[in-house]
């Protein structure tokens, strides 16, 4: 019992002294390594107001053209990360709501349609989804955001 308690107390001051500053840095960035992922950025920094080489603007709009949101963030952000930090309702149901897959690019539940701006090549994950859709439908977990966008939140609905 004695052996455990010194080796858990080695481990505990290890972990005390190790630099993890980075993980909690607002300004991290942490790039997907799955195949299913884009390679882009999946924290969202969303500003209002500003405007920079490095930001991007997306707008959202409804079936009838309607504007529902307009956001800031940094380009190659994934743009389901940007719209759900914006607070924009992205999922068609609520069965949607709650079991989507997370942004795997596993369930299509998240599909958007860009209107206009520069969003990342379709994924592997994409193009199964979205077999015999428009070209311009795209899932919102796979697209990171290249330009200022306009997309058309739930087409399908």
């Amino acid at each position: 019992a004695r052996k455990i308690a010194v080796t858990a107390m080695a481990m505990a001051m290890a972990m005390a002294t190790a630099d993890v500053s980075f993980a909690f840095s607002p300004s991290a960035r942490f790039t997907p390594s799955s195949s299913r992922s884009p390679s882009c950025v999946s924290t969202p920094s969303l500003r209002s107001g500003a405007t920079s080489l490095n930001m991007a603007t997306v707008k959202v709009v409804d079936k009838s053209g309607g504007q529902v949101a307009q956001l800031q963030c940094d380009r190659e952000t994934i743009l389901r990360d940007a719209m759900l930090a914006g607070k924009v309702d992205l999922y068609y149901t609520m069965k949607g709501k709650l079991f989507n897959c997370g942004g795997g690019g596993n369930c299509g539940t998240c599909k958007v349609d860009l209107v206009s701006g520069n969003l990342s090549p379709r994924t592997a994950a994409e193009e199964k989804l979205l077999k015999g859709c428009p070209p311009s439908f795209r899932l919102a977990c796979q697209s990171c955001v290249m330009s200022d966008v306009t997309v058309r939140n739930k087409p399908d609905a």
